[in-house]
């Protein structure tokens, strides 16, 4: 029994994980922040000031 509601408990999780990212304006914004992220980084590396 306790076998099942370890993997209930787990599925669950999965589900929470995957709702976290199915909502697009989360998605996009994160995805922007992460991009403008990666271009100061480079710019950074490129310049050698990093």
């Amino acid at each position: 029994m306790e076998n099942k509601n370890n993997s209930n408990n787990k599925v669950s999780g999965i589900k929470l994980f995957y709702l976290c990212f199915t909502d697009y304006e989360t998605l996009r914004i994160g995805g922007l922040v992460f991009a403008g992220v990666i271009v100061v980084l480079s710019v950074l590396l490129l310049t050698g000031k990093f």
